[in-house]
Formats: structure tokens, C-alpha cells, sequence
């Protein structure tokens, strides 16, 4: 179904949205969003996750100690306060510095870890496959499964920054959409299921986290202007 870009500035409340608005009538047509409440809900979840469709790469601007509490198996407290972002490090010396988020992403996504869960497995492909795109693609194999179901091919393995441009950024948010039938749960109206598959959270609590009441209330925004 179409949608206006007056529309989606009302509903992302971001009047850079506006340039999206073809692309996300492409994409939706494709992937069968072609429902006011499907595209409500589509609208709500890749909404939040971009902040209005403004950000389409992975921020990886992390500080030191919050790289610890976030990913403890996955980088050492010294590469953390190497790479993170410090204010005042606890050793001398080093003074204080912002963030290395291409050394972060290759700690992070990369090693054992990232070879299992992403299929990162050269050097350098944490850092190259960082999250992008609507529902931030992340992993080598990930953009592998992308790149075949958008474009037929690799391209996006060779080009992993073309899923920051409006077509291929929305075209992923459409194919992460099909991909786990998620029509199928804003048929039902149920925004607590479809979150839990976009982030992965897994439905206990208040979803502060993940931003569920910020979700919900897109939700509502579009369903409104819809």
C-alpha cells in the first residue's frame, strides 16, 4: 500500500522520514505489508529502531564500562577500556579518548563468538558486517541470506553500505519482515510478539529495554494517521 511522505513525517515525527516514503511503498508492496495494520505496525517497530528513519548504521559509540556490563564473554576488561569510550581510566597514561567502534565491532561481533552466531569468519568482518539497515542486518552470514533474497547474489557482502541507502534499507525491513512472519502477528494486533522477534528480548518485564512502550506508542501514532 502506498504511503504519503506527510504521512510518515506524522508518524516517525521527523520530518527527514519524508525522503522514505517511496521507498517503503516499494519495499511494503513487496513483501506483502499491504494492510493499514500490518503497515502500522511495520511503521512502529522500524521506526524506534532507526529513531525516525534517521539512522540506518549501527552506533557502536559504546563507553568502556558499558561494554562490560553488556557483552562480558565477548570483550576483555582491558580491550573494553582500550577501545571504549573513557572519561577518567582507572590506569595511567592513556587519558581519556572516545570510543574505537571499528575495534569494538571486531571484539564484539568477531573471535569464536561471532563465527558461531554471525558466520563472521575473517578478519575484519565483525567491523564490516555491523548492523545496518532497517532491522540491522549484522553478521557475514546474515547479509549473505540479505543479499540472495534482495538482490539475487552478493552484492551486499561486496557492499555492505548499500543497505544505509532508503532502497535496500527498506527492501531488508521488508524481507526480516516475511522472513518471520511477522504479518501474521500484526494481523492479531499483537505488538508484544513482534517485538520480542525484532530485538530478541524475550517478553518478561516492561520492556524498558527494548523500548516497548515507545513501540507501543508508534503503534498508535500510525494506526491514527493510517
Amino acid at each position: 500500500m502506498k504511503i504519503t511522505a506527510e504521512q510518515l513525517r506524522l508518524i516517525a515525527r521527523n520530518p527527514q522520514a519524508e525522503t522514505f516514503a517511496d521507498a517503503i511503498t516499494v519495499a511494503t508492496d513487496k513483501w506483502g505489508i499491504d494492510t493499514k495494520l500490518r503497515m502500522a505496525h511495520w511503521l512502529a517497530q522500524w521506526g524506534h529502531e532507526t529513531q525516525g528513519f534517521t539512522k540506518l548504521r549501527e552506533n557502536l559509540n559504546y563507553a568502556a564500562e558499558v561494554l562490560i556490563v553488556r557483552f562480558p564473554k565477548r570483550i576483555s576488561k582491558v580491550d573494553a577500556y582500550r577501545y571504549g569510550r573513557v572519561g577518567q581510566p582507572p590506569f595511567k597514561g592513556n587519558g581519556d579518548h572516545p570510543a574505537d567502534q571499528i575495534e569494538i565491532a571486531n571484539r564484539i561481533y568477531g573471535g569464536d563468538w561471532g563465527e558461531k552466531h554471525l558466520g563472521n569468519l575473517m578478519p575484519g568482518d565483525g567491523s564490516r558486517f555491523i548492523g545496518r539497515g532497517l532491522p540491522n542486518v549484522t553478521g557475514r552470514d546474515n547479509y549473505t541470506r540479505c543479499s540472495k533474497a534482495l538482490c539475487g547474489d552478493d552484492t551486499l557482502v561486496y557492499r555492505p553500505e548499500f543497505l544505509e541507502q532508503p532502497k535496500y534499507a527498506t527492501e531488508a525491513g521488508g524481507w526480516f519482515w516475511h522472513e518471520n512472519n511477522l504479518s501474521e502477528l500484526a494481523d492479531r494486533n499483537d505488538i508484544h510478539a513482534i517485538t520480542m522477534k525484532v530485538t530478541g528480548w524475550d517478553g518478561a518485564g516492561d520492556g524498558a529495554a527494548v523500548g516497548f512502550p515507545q513501540r507501543c506508542e508508534r503503534l498508535r501514532q500510525a494506526i491514527l494517521v493510517l
